[in-house]
């Protein structure tokens, strides 16, 4: 007999992610964190807004037909899109249910024609009209990419034949010409690639007929496996293979200004990310690398050894960026790493200038903070009399910093000072007092 005969079991999960299966992570405008879970043998999808985590499974809600969601984009009002591989996408509205699936029965196309139910939905993104791109896996009728546009109905004029040869769009960007550029492999994928295509059919973009052009190789593309896209700051167009990165400098007329990024050309190029000072955060199978913003030089690199296996695995699958705090979420198969820097998104117009310390004592071992920048911003330290100590240029993001020293390099006085804060064209200023004390 038991010694516990009434002795009942209960199952409780532990306060973390259901899974390590980060194969795709975006971070919406709520700061959530999202990540979908894999192809075979996913679990799901999840959330996690800070304080808890939220699983969305199929064994659990009826509104998700099975757990392979192996995409995750963002949508337009902070939507969610969860791309399934066999049961189309999955939308989740900005307050986190399930609003919406389209698969074979509202709208999409079957991706097999002899199974009509299945489907396999890649990336989708928005453009400028609020029309929703959603790249569709070899449907039939030449229909190359479907669209919700802002009214929620379905339009499929987009056409191309995506079956001979067999074309995969695996994600997408848009450019500020309006121009969508396409992916097309993915760690989920073996198809053979086509080569970098692109559309639209507004433009007069060299190399464009019916609306749709191709670059490959010979076009000066690193590979015609196009892992990852990425438009920066300045409207450059980022492309990751299999082969490193090209650069299309000036994405309206992309053959003419294209050039190979060549310190990675060994690198598979699983994802890129821009952050707010325009620097490149590079996910590849051996870390990941940080290039500056013309990527002329690598600024940093990050692999399980030198970080003391904080990086839980070299095998990046996806990186996200909340702009709010500076925060780096790096994704694994193994789990999930964070990453706490200080590129924040710069504020649209001054407010509060804040300092952290304050008061800030000097010599001081780490900078002061001065937080409520606009973008390219400088900052002026000021006596109380308002005579110049140090200026300090801030190009980029929300924070800038002031080490304590003058123009000279020396340590300032103890005493009250103005900090002021002025955007590119001056037109824009800031006032902030600050206490120093000397040590």
């Amino acid at each position: 007999s038991s010694t516990f005969p009434e002795q009942k079991w209960s199952y409780l999960l532990p306060p973390g992610p259901s899974t390590n299966k980060f194969v795709s992570i975006v971070v919406d405008e709520r700061g959530a964190l999202w990540s979908a879970t894999g192809k075979t043998y996913g679990d799901g999808f999840m959330s996690f807004d800070g304080l808890r985590w939220r699983s969305y499974n199929a064994d659990y809600d009826s509104n998700l037909c099975s757990n392979n969601y192996y995409k995750v984009s963002l949508g337009k009002d902070n939507s969610k899109w969860m791309s399934n591989w066999g049961c189309g996408v999955t939308i989740i509205g900005d307050n986190g249910k399930v609003e919406k699936t389209f698969n074979t029965i509202n709208g999409l196309p079957s991706t097999l024609d002899n199974n009509l139910a299945y489907i396999v939905v890649g990336g989708i993104a928005v453009d400028d009209r609020g029309t929703t791109w959603i790249t569709n896996r070899t449907a039939p009728d030449s229909t190359a990419v479907v669209l919700m546009k802002a009214d929620s109905t379905l339009d499929y004029h987009v056409k191309r034949n995506m079956r001979n040869p067999v074309t995969i769009f695996t994600d997408l960007v848009v450019d500020q010409f309006d121009t969508k550029w396409f992916a097309n492999t993915s760690r989920f994928d073996n198809e053979t690639a086509q080569g970098l295509l692109y559309f639209n059919d507004k433009s007069v973009t060299p190399g464009i007929s019916s609306g749709w052009g191709r670059m490959t190789s010979d076009n000066g593309l690193t590979s015609y496996q196009v892992w990852s896209l990425a438009i920066d700051r300045n409207g450059e167009l980022w492309v990751g293979s299999d082969q490193g990165i090209t650069i299309i400098f000036n994405p309206a007329d992309p053959t003419r200004t294209v050039a190979t990024y060549h310190p990675l050309r060994e690198q598979t190029i699983q994802a890129i990310l821009v952050d707010a000072c325009n620097n490149k955060w590079v996910a590849t199978k051996q870390g990941v690398f940080v290039l500056s913003p013309d990527g002329t030089s690598i600024l940093e690199r990050y692999t399980t050894e030198n970080t003391n296996r904080k990086l839980l695995d070299d095998d990046i699958t996806s990186i996200a960026w909340n702009k709010s705090t500076g925060t780096i979420y790096l994704g694994t198969e193994k789990g999930l790493s964070t990453l706490s820097t200080p590129y924040i998104a710069p504020k649209a117009s001054f407010d509060e200038l804040i300092f952290k310390p304050n008061p800030f004592i000097v010599p001081a071992s780490t900078p002061l903070t001065v937080d409520g920048l606009i973008y390219a911003s400088s900052i002026k330290v000021l006596t109380i009399n308002g005579d110049l100590v140090k200026n300090v240029s801030c190009p980029c993001g929300r924070v800038g910093f002031w080490d304590g020293t003058n123009e000279s390099g020396k340590p300032v006085a103890t005493g009250v000072y103005f900090v002021v804060a002025y955007g590119e064209d001056g037109s824009k200023v800031a006032i902030g007092k600050l206490a120093v004390l000397r040590r």
